[in-house]
């Protein structure tokens, strides 16, 4: 990332409804710079995705790899076509290879009802729901990404979790509770997983 005031954006529109939200999110982030001031953004296009594949034998080109190397930040929209597989009959995922490549390790999926959205729960609680999903996203069953082995009476993956990802992802979960906890939540932090069953959990 640069000091300059000017944000280079790695822009993946992916597939399907990808295309379709990625412009306008562009120019809700260019309204927002124009609103705040003291910054603004340099969109770089970066082709990737299943259609991507279908038409040129490549889900992720070096030449958008390489842009989002230099790039301040990447917004990546939708990847994936249901109907354009690789041959051993997997989805194209260029997101997972972005993931890799950058150590992207920590999925972060807030969710919260929004002040003047309809709730689709009928529980009165629902209109108070606001927590944050956090996912570990290139270890586990991420780790044998393309590597797994098919039989006609076996399948297999294996699943990998290491020391060093894992504390990080839980360091990164408890500072993020702090923070909500001093922004006026629960701040409270629980952990998923089944480690009455699984040794690797354990």
């Amino acid at each position: 990332m640069t000091n300059s005031a000017d944000f280079r954006i790695a822009v993946f529109p992916g597939d399907g409804i990808g295309g379709e939200i990625t412009q306008p999110t562009l120019r809700l982030i260019a309204r927002a710079a124009a609103r705040t001031g003291g910054f603004s953004i340099t969109p770089r296009h970066c082709p990737a995705g299943a259609a991507h594949y279908r038409d040129h034998g490549v889900a992720l080109p070096k030449a958008s790899l390489a842009t989002a190397r230099r790039a301040d930040v990447i917004l990546l929209a939708a990847m994936g076509l249901p109907s354009v597989r690789y041959q051993d009959g997997t989805e194209i995922s260029p997101q997972l290879d972005l993931r890799f490549e950058f150590g992207l390790y920590a999925g972060v999926r807030p969710i919260r009802t929004i002040p003047g959205v309809p709730v689709a729960l009928a529980d009165p609680r629902a209109r108070t729901i606001d927590f944050v999903i956090l996912r570990e996203s290139t270890e586990g069953l991420f780790a044998s990404h393309g590597r797994g082995e098919v039989t006609p009476e076996r399948a297999t993956e294996t699943m990998v979790l290491t020391r060093p990802t894992t504390e990080r992802l839980h360091d990164f979960g408890l500072r993020l509770a702090a923070r909500r906890q001093q922004a006026g939540g629960q701040g409270r932090a629980t952990c998923v997983d089944k480690a009455n069953v699984f040794r690797a959990f354990a």
